[in-house]
């Protein structure tokens, strides 16, 4: 309970910002085309900027395991196919759902034992 209570206070506040998806470590990116999480627990949604475009869902959190809920992606196209081909992967990962830890100050989503997504403050 405790080890929950600290993840999701940590979820909580501020934004995060993408650096591996799929255990692969994102390249350096422009802020515009970085992508982005942020939590609003209250409401419950979780939003950010998918690389190109916005997305959001709802942050449907069961202690520390976030429920599989659709993503909601904008449908602007990017000239970059490699950054389409990320926000897509990154809408999937985040719609799948997983486990939430803390690995020192980086938050980490997890599913069946393996890392899907990096996080660290913005």
């Amino acid at each position: 309970a405790c080890e929950s209570t600290t993840v999701l206070a940590y979820i909580a506040i501020g934004d995060w910002q993408l650096g591996a998806l799929d255990g692969l470590r994102l390249p350096e990116l422009t802020r515009e085309f970085q992508p982005t999480l942020r939590f609003v627990l209250s409401e419950p949604t979780m939003f950010g900027n998918a690389g190109c475009n916005r997305w959001t869902a709802r942050a449907v959190l069961r202690g520390l395991q976030l429920v599989p809920q659709p993503v909601a992606l904008t449908k602007k196209m990017c000239g970059d196919a490699g950054v389409m081909t990320r926000e897509a992967r990154y809408a999937e990962v985040m719609g799948n759902g997983g486990w939430w830890r803390l690995d020192g100050s980086e938050l980490v989503l997890s599913r069946g034992g393996l890392e899907m997504a990096r996080f660290w403050r913005r």
